[in-house]
């Protein structure tokens, strides 16, 4: 899983992890349709890695790459489950380091 995510890493935004990738979370996300039929089945592995050497480039399906400070996140509308991700992320890495 790891070398897959490392692979979707850097299609999506050119870049390539400096060390090791952390899981940090498996998501699992079913939508159903109006009469409870299931529409869509998401599996997400999320992985957390220090970003490597070099400027960040879209690509892929990645409309758009930045590095932002965790505190700006709020402004993009991106999904409370994915703040929540993205948080616990980053409390993992501040974590590790002390």
């Amino acid at each position: 899983m790891a070398e897959t995510a490392r692979r979707e890493l850097a299609e999506e935004t050119g870049l390539t992890p400096a060390g090791p990738l952390v899981l940090v979370d498996v998501v699992d996300q079913i939508l159903r349709d109006e009469s409870g039929r299931v529409r869509f089945h998401y599996t997400l592995v999320e992985f957390s890695a220090e970003a490597g050497e070099g400027e960040p480039t879209a690509g892929g399906d990645c409309a758009a790459v930045a590095f932002v400070p965790i505190e700006s996140l709020g402004q993009f509308g991106l999904r409370a489950d994915t703040l929540t991700v993205i948080k616990r992320a980053s409390a993992m890495r501040v974590r590790d380091r002390l």
